[in-house]
């Protein structure tokens, strides 16, 4: 009996210690993502990274849609 009550606990502490375990496995910002430029993705995607000084430039003669996805 106990041993059908333990087992959820078990899985459970397994799967929390995964989790907390996953952050020092990622990679770290490489120095394009960092300074700005195009950072390619994973699926063959890519995306501009700008720094807030290129951002003021590329606002003031405005011809883009920009859109804030920073998430508070």
């Amino acid at each position: 009996m106990i041993r059908k009550q333990l087992l959820p606990v078990v899985l459970i502490a397994a799967a929390l210690l995964a989790a907390c375990g996953s952050y020092a496995l990622r990679a770290a910002p490489t120095a394009a993502a960092v300074s700005g430029g195009r950072v390619s993705v994973d699926g063959g995607g890519a995306y501009t990274n700008v720094t807030p000084a290129q951002l003021v430039e590329m606002l003031k003669g405005k011809d883009f849609f920009f859109v804030n996805t920073h998430t508070p």
